[in-house]
């Protein structure tokens, strides 16, 4: 997704002055990153394009902190006294990359009090939205615990539909870090191993967002819009939607990560805008 903006900046700065940004999990991040900036101030987002891509190409670059170094050590205490694999999930990586916003931020995490959906505009709600459960710790915020947003939605709808029922023109950009069909999805999720039940329960995750993300779908379809990469308008509420997704492409998280590896991510994304020209479709609802 990172890509994915620094490629739009650079074909058009003005492509990135949106006013607000909304995402859900790691597209918290990077929507939190893009609020670094005010709207119309290209030499200020280049500047930080720049700097954040060169810490996420530093080989010192691990945002994540394990209860042990050695790896089995570290899974037998997770399971035993702590509920999770890294003690403060994303909160190292927000706190030393991210600063003051300057644009409206709409970070999606689930309430796990209230079993219910929520959209926070606060850096902390950043760690909130992107706590993955099982890997990181669930975040507190005002003595309520909070988890990833994937828990409810796979991508901002519930954002997209308040933002786009305004009254006046609307454009909206949607930036997917995975295919749009049934078996990219399903094969961009896949973890490649040989140990049965490792395999068995990712396949079951997979398929489970499929379902979360097929559901978000069905309410895009319900405001005109259709599920396929380029812009198209939907005459009936005024709103232009762009979606822009990548090829297939193995995924990759912060456990692993390496230089080389978040280089190919980064240029992913790159490719994927620079295949989104597509003539603009008129939708009539």
């Amino acid at each position: 997704m990172f890509g994915m903006v620094k490629s739009l900046f650079l074909e058009d700065p003005s492509q990135t002055d949106w006013e607000v940004c909304a995402g859900i999990s790691a597209g918290s991040i990077v929507s939190a990153f893009v609020c670094q900036t005010k709207p119309s101030d290209p030499s200020g987002f280049a500047k930080k394009l720049a700097e954040f891509e060169r810490r996420l190409l530093s080989p010192k670059f691990h945002p994540l902190t394990p209860w042990h170094s050695n790896s089995i050590l570290n899974t037998v205490s997770a399971f035993l006294w702590h509920g999770s694999f890294y003690q403060d999930g994303v909160e190292s990586l927000v706190t030393q990359n991210l600063g003051p916003l300057h644009r409206r931020l709409q970070a999606g995490a689930f309430n796990l009090d209230t079993s219910k959906y929520e959209t926070l505009t606060t850096l902390r709600g950043v760690m909130a939205s992107s706590a993955v459960p099982v890997a990181f710790p669930t975040v507190e915020i005002k003595g309520q615990q909070y988890t990833d947003g994937s828990m409810a939605h796979w991508f901002p709808i519930v954002e997209i539909e308040a933002y786009v029922r305004r009254p006046g023109p609307k454009r909206v950009d949607l930036l997917m870090c995975y295919p749009l069909d049934r078996e990219g999805f399903l094969r961009t999720g896949a973890v490649p191993t040989h140990r049965k039940m490792v395999h068995s329960m990712a396949e079951t995750v997979s398929q489970r967002n499929w379902l979360t993300y097929e559901a978000d779908c069905a309410r895009l379809r319900a405001l005109g819009a259709e599920i396929r990469p380029g812009v198209q308008y939907v005459k009936d509420l005024d709103w232009t939607l762009r979606i822009i997704s990548p090829k297939l492409c193995p995924y990759s998280d912060f456990t692993h990560m390496s230089p080389s590896e978040m280089q190919r991510l980064i240029r992913e994304g790159m490719e994927s805008v620079e295949r989104k020209a597509e003539p603009l479709s008129l939708h009539i609802g």
